[in-house]
């Protein structure tokens, strides 16, 4: 028997974005179940520059003009289950699949995060206060010794979540947010300059891409500019040493 649903889904242009679009992933091959046929189809307007962004053995597309849309349709028959392989690189390597972006740029990504925070670490009073009381005994301490005080204070007493996009001084008053976003805030309060930088695990997909999808770059650390050189720090593990 099968069942078959359809719905519709409404969403805003991505922030990162604004003048276009990325799709979400999707797999015509599984590592546990095996599909009689995977189909994905894209309608897209004809004038639209969109970019292809396939892995794997993935399956090219039949194209036709249904109404003066431009219609791309995926298909795969029979994709039996893959057997994973201890060590393996990740899956998104190799398992066939298919995205689809609209000037989905590396550039414009980063544009539109530092269009997002431009407002998000405003300079709060009670934040320079709380700042000041963190490095009362070291207002004479170099920058480093200053940074480190700041790194485990914020370790310490502010609980991890997700919340990147957040209010940074919000974030700081909570005690909970996303530490390096916090981190960058109070460095920053302090005289202290760095700079937030997107990376990604060396289990993660490291296939060259024109398409900037931000699954790729899934975590944040801080390059910290001090005199004695350019440490980077994470604020994912509370017991992580600086640097």
């Amino acid at each position: 028997d099968f069942v078959e649903s359809e719905y519709i889904a409404l969403e805003d242009p991505p922030g990162s974005f604004p003048d276009g679009f990325i799709g979400n992933r999707f797999y015509f091959r599984s590592v546990e179940v095996p599909f009689d046929t995977t189909s994905q189809v894209f309608i897209v307007p004809r004038e639209m520059a969109i970019t292809i962004d396939p892995r794997g053995p993935a399956p090219t597309a039949v194209e036709s003009v249904v109404n003066g849309l431009r219609v791309l349709e995926f298909t795969m028959h029979e994709s039996r289950p893959v057997v994973p392989e201890p060590g393996s690189v990740s899956g998104r390597e190799f398992l066939p699949s298919i995205n689809i972006a609209a000037n989905a740029t590396w550039e414009s990504f980063v544009d539109g995060m530092r269009d997002v925070l431009a407002d998000r670490d405003v300079r709060d009073p009670s934040a320079v206060r709380l700042v000041r009381t963190i490095l009362r005994g070291s207002e004479n301490a170099g920058p480093e010794a200053k940074a480190r005080k700041l790194y485990e204070w914020v370790l310490a007493n502010v609980e991890s979540s997700e919340a990147f996009f957040g209010s940074a001084p919000a974030m700081l008053a909570a005690k909970t947010g996303n530490r390096v976003r916090v981190l960058r805030y109070v460095f920053g309060l302090a005289g202290i300059p760095s700079d937030l930088v997107a990376v990604r695990s060396k289990a993660a997909d490291i296939t060259e891409s024109p398409v900037a999808d931000a699954a790729t770059y899934a975590s944040d650390v801080l390059r910290v500019q001090l005199p004695s050189g350019e440490p980077w720090i994470s604020g994912g593990e509370r017991w992580m040493t600086f640097g």
